[in-house]
Parts: C-alpha cells; sequence; structure tokens
C-alpha cells in the first residue's frame, strides 16, 4: 500500500512565487471527475494555488489511476494528474529520489513517466530526463505535451516549469520537440520554443 501524504494549505512567500512562477498546488484525493473515470479513485480535484483541502496524495499510486499508454493529448487537469500520480518521494542514505515525477504524452499518443534521482556529486537527474529515457526505449522521441511536479514536505504538490538544463535536454533529443506543449498550470501552457528563446544553435 503507497504511502499517504497529507496535503495542507500553504500561503506562499513573494521569493516562492517568484521562483516557482505560475505554479499550481491542488489537492489529489479524487480527480477521476474532472479528468475522466480512468484516473481511478486515488486522485484529488486539481485546484488553484493555495486552496489545496486536507485529502490525501497516493506516492507512487499503482497503474490503475494512470491513463493508458495510448491516451492521445491530455487535458491540463488529465496529464497534472497522471505526472502526480508517478510522485514516490524516497530517501535512502544519500540518495533521494521521486519528489518531483514528471508526465510526457508523444507525438503517437503514447504516455511515459518518470521521477528525478538526486545524489551526491551532482550524478542524479531530473524527472523530464527519466521520462525521456523511458521514451526512448520505445523507440520514439517526439513530445507533443510535457509537465513536471514537485511534492514537498507538507505535501503540497505543485507544477514545477523546466528547468533550463532539461529545456535544452528535450530540444537536443528532438528538434521537433520545439512544438511541445509545456504546462505550467492548470491555465497555463506555452511551448518549448517559447521556453528556449534565442538558442545557441
Amino acid at each position: 500500500m503507497p504511502e499517504q501524504v497529507t496535503p495542507e494549505v500553504k500561503e506562499f512567500s513573494t521569493t516562492e512565487q517568484r521562483l516557482y512562477s505560475r505554479r499550481r498546488a491542488f489537492s489529489v484525493a479524487g480527480v477521476a471527475a474532472a479528468a475522466g473515470a480512468t484516473m481511478g479513485a486515488g486522485l484529488g480535484t486539481l485546484m488553484n494555488e493555495g486552496t489545496a483541502s486536507a485529502a490525501p496524495v497516493a506516492a507512487g499510486a499503482p497503474s490503475s489511476v494512470l491513463p493508458p499508454p495510448n491516451t492521445g493529448p491530455l487535458d491540463a487537469e488529465t496529464i497534472i494528474a497522471t505526472a502526480t500520480a508517478y510522485l514516490n518521494p524516497e530517501k535512502m542514505g544519500t540518495r533521494k529520489s521521486g519528489q518531483v515525477a514528471a508526465a510526457i504524452v508523444t507525438d503517437r499518443g503514447d504516455l511515459f513517466g518518470g521521477v528525478c534521482i538526486d545524489v551526491p556529486c551532482s550524478m542524479g537527474y531530473c524527472a523530464e530526463a527519466g521520462a525521456i529515457g523511458a521514451m526512448l526505449v520505445a523507440k520514439q522521441s517526439q513530445i507533443a505535451q510535457v509537465v513536471a511536479v514537485i511534492v514537498d514536505e507538507s505535501g503540497i504538490v505543485s507544477v514545477l516549469p523546466p528547468c533550463g538544463r532539461c529545456r535544452e535536454f528535450m530540444y537536443q533529443v528532438n528538434d521537433k520537440n520545439l512544438a511541445a506543449q509545456v504546462f505550467l498550470g492548470l491555465d497555463s501552457v506555452t511551448t518549448l520554443d517559447e521556453l528556449l528563446p534565442a538558442r545557441w544553435n
């Protein structure tokens, strides 16, 4: 049985708002109503920043709560909830992993997920890189949609924009990924092209 964490209402400071621009906090306790029956019962209604209710988040939710692999384009609520289902925070010795998760939908409509790994000596990688690796194993490289989410120690889950390295990585994997939709929140979506202005190559 996956460990349950309880989100709490959090007021973001000005510094946090600048750091995680346009992020959205939400509870995850039954998004099935908003995102469709395929999401199952472990996910909850997505809410705007600072209004999360105290509902359990299932870390490392079973595959039964995820859309089928060949899922086609997803709306914001569904892809964010899908990424949330991949969250699996774990600490073992000096390793931390799973506190950030990503979901990628390819141009063929297939779904891939990944989590971050943080180890000493900068040998870890971001959740987007994990999802990209799974995508490449399936002999695909073109991203149609991508989102990353992060869970903090209090259980608040927020949408996390891709870091500069991940933006460049997605572009280098396939330059067609410039057209990929990058979700920054429930009501905010952009393209990788817009997040990589004045590219060096």
